[in-house]
């Protein structure tokens, strides 16, 4: 094996590593949504003159009022709680570049037509991750968003609550409750897309300073890969290429580039194979049909490319695929 097959294989299994990193840093998510219902229990539901007895015994006329003012009380916790986060992520996102800028020094180092550079990776700190694109929208608005879900959700839970009688002990569990249902897979997704986006900025710097001209998309060869990284996985950009997509395309995207270089004879030299769609024909027809589901799976055998059935990220109607010609 060359050392660029070498190399291949590594960034490959580098990336695949990510999900040790990953569980830790779903930890700081996870811990900012729970400052926010530690906010709500101490300062809402059990403060000695707090205000949930005057939500959960106000007239009609009142309730309203006062539950806006709990409202406007909830926005600031969560913006406490969000802003805290990010200083959190600032010191790991620094270390997650240092590590990553090391990893890319020791695979591509020392291998033939690549001419590493670190310089310039310094530069990829908290602001230009948190503004990179995943999906058109930058990383800081899905975490946001997420805010605003975990608050939504709070809030509504709250009314519940308090049409319900509950006292703040049964107020407090039924907050904790509704927020847990969705913290572990929210914190898990928002830890996973801040590493690859992090990971992803250092190399399109390691790239851009080893004047790499192109790219193969390398997606996971596994059942949990979308269909918009499936059908991109295998194909070559050119760096530069306006329509290259970046990733991560999506939050919980996995794929990574890699550099695309061809021996003396024209060939690429990879030592693992980063075609999905190649991947899914050699899988069992009742694997196909549990990715891709009965009627597309039916519409891709009879020779539609797998980007006009996309599943995921680019998502089709049945009634829209067209039918194989």
């Amino acid at each position: 094996m060359s050392d660029m097959e070498q190399a291949v294989d590594r960034q490959i299994t580098n990336a695949l590593r990510m999900d040790s990193i990953v569980r830790k840093d779903a930890r700081l998510f996870r811990r900012a949504f729970e400052r926010v219902v530690e906010q709500v229990e101490s300062r809402l539901l059990r403060a000695s003159r707090g205000p949930w007895k005057g939500i959960a015994d106000a007239q009609d006329g009142l309730w309203v009022q006062r539950f806006r003012m709990v409202q406007a009380d909830i926005d600031l916790w969560i913006e406490e709680a969000e802003s805290s986060l990010m200083n959190d992520l600032e010191g790991r996102i620094q270390e997650i570049v240092e590590a990553q800028t090391k990893s890319m020094e020791s695979i591509w180092g020392s291998v033939d037509g690549i001419e590493f550079e670190s310089s310039g990776v310094e530069a990829v700190l908290l602001l230009s991750v948190m503004e990179s694109e995943v999906g058109w929208v930058s990383l800081k608005t899905w975490i946001k968003r997420a805010f605003t879900g975990i608050g939504r959700r709070i809030k509504k839970t709250i009314v519940e609550a308090a049409s319900a009688g509950d006292g703040p002990a049964s107020a407090a569990q039924r907050i904790r409750k509704k927020v847990a249902e969705i913290a572990g897979r929210l914190s898990r997704t928002l830890a996973r897309t801040t590493v690859m986006s992090t990971t992803g900025t250092v190399n399109e710097n390691v790239f851009a300073g080893a004047k790499v001209e192109r790219l193969l998309y390398v997606a996971v060869l596994d059942a949990a890969t979308c269909g918009k990284c499936a059908a991109s996985s295998g194909k070559v950009f050119g760096r530069n290429d306006p329509n290259r997509p970046l990733v991560p395309q999506h939050p919980n995207c996995r794929c990574v580039y890699v550099p695309y270089i061809e021996d003396r004879m024209g060939n690429f030299q990879s030592g693992s194979s980063s075609d999905y769609v190649e991947w899914l024909r050699r899988q069992g027809e009742s694997i196909q049909k549990e990715i891709l589901g009965p009627i597309r799976w039916k519409r891709w055998k009879a020779g539609l490319p797998l980007e006009d059935v996309s599943y995921h990220g680019n998502i089709l109607r049945i009634q829209d695929i067209p039918d194989a010609a």
